[in-house]
């Protein structure tokens, strides 16, 4: 059986008890999305001798501007680390049989790209399924991710802090500063200061989610999500995060400082005091993602310093109809950007200046 699925299927969640995944892979998650994308949220969907193989998807109209007069669509992974998830018990040859499947069937079906990020470490061994000797699959490293081991003891973790971390932090305690975990009456307020933190670091438009995300959100991920606040002395929240647990995995979704209190760094404590909680609720990693854009930068460095180990990033271009692909790549040279442009490492090549920079192959 192959086909597509959408998010009410039973296949969806069937699959998800066969495997090891994260909230990216829930179908009310990538159903959120979709809104997100303006696309279709779905599936790609096939049962090998050994196993099933799923991905989750948003499906999109390739622009009119950049194609003209025809109905070429492309795929793209949900905003996160979805990635391809594959029954534990599936063989590596069912694996690359299941990934050519796609490729194939994406084609009969109108695809002719598609774009995938990789999770950063349920998705190791996919990465030399879908580098096996396949010519139209283009797998590249794009920076780094990191996490913290929950696995160490808490003085260890502590130990592994950098030490200007640890002085902000127990500064913030020194001042009164206080930590509050699942006290959702601060929800409205995060939310004011994510924007806040978004006009500050210049973000996309993309990133401002709007008030519908953050309640949706909650609704979908139901006690999976979690907040934790930082209150100044005087009650005022002055940073927060959420946290998504999915078994033993934790999660830092979104963060935010209110520009008040940002020279303080109430995040360190907001990140301190969530790496205690989740490790207390059995959590055995706790994921902070990396840098913009996958970069090594001051986001990176600053996670850097809360004791953290590296993940690659790893992301996946798929051409699905070659010779689709090239007349939109000739028709984008001659009507939409210059030849100069088009020849960059994005990918696909005619989504460059979307609100998502990290398409680069």
């Amino acid at each position: 059986m192959t086909q597509w699925i959408l998010p009410n299927d039973r296949l969806w969640l069937e699959t998800l008890a066969e495997t090891d995944h994260d909230f990216y892979h829930l179908p009310c998650y990538v159903d959120l999305t979709a809104e997100l994308d303006n696309g279709e949220p779905m599936a790609f969907y096939t049962e090998l001798p050994t196993g099933r193989l799923l991905i989750p998807l948003l499906i999109r109209d390739i622009p009119s501007d950049v194609c003209p007069n025809t109905s070429f669509l492309d795929a793209t992974s949900p905003y996160g680390f979805p990635g391809p998830l594959f029954s534990k018990s599936i063989s590596v040859r069912d694996a690359i049989k299941g990934i050519k499947r796609f490729i194939e069937f994406g084609r009969d079906n109108g695809l002719v790209t598609t774009f995938l990020r990789l999770h950063p470490f349920l998705s190791a061994k996919i990465w030399t399924v879908f580098s096996h000797d396949y010519r139209r699959i283009k797998i590249v490293s794009n920076g780094a991710t990191v996490s913290i081991d929950l696995t160490l003891s808490v003085s260890e973790l502590n130990n592994r802090l950098r030490r200007n971390h640890r002085q902000n932090i127990n500064r913030l305690y020194n001042k009164g500063f206080t930590v509050l975990i699942d006290d959702w009456s601060t929800y409205p307020e995060f939310i004011d200061i994510y924007h806040e933190t978004m006009r500050r670091r210049g973000a996309a438009k993309y990133y401002f989610f709007e008030k519908n995300y953050f309640l949706r959100l909650k609704q979908c991920l139901g006690d999976k999500l979690h907040i934790c606040s930082i209150l100044s002395p005087e009650g005022e929240l002055a940073g927060g995060g959420l946290i998504v647990k999915t078994d033993d995995v934790a999660q830092a979704h979104l963060s935010a400082t209110a520009d008040k209190y940002r020279a303080l760094a109430p995040s360190k404590l907001m990140f301190y005091a969530a790496r205690n909680w989740a490790k207390s609720q059995g959590a055995r990693i706790f994921h902070l993602g990396g840098g913009v854009g996958g970069g090594i930068d001051s986001l990176y460095q600053f996670k850097r310093g809360l004791g953290t180990q590296e993940h690659l990033f790893k992301t996946i271009g798929i051409i699905h109809d070659l010779s689709a692909y090239n007349s939109v790549y000739q028709n984008w040279l001659h009507t939409k950007k210059p030849a100069v442009y088009a020849d960059t490492m994005f990918f696909p090549f005619y989504r460059r200046g979307s609100y998502d920079e990290s398409n680069q192959i």
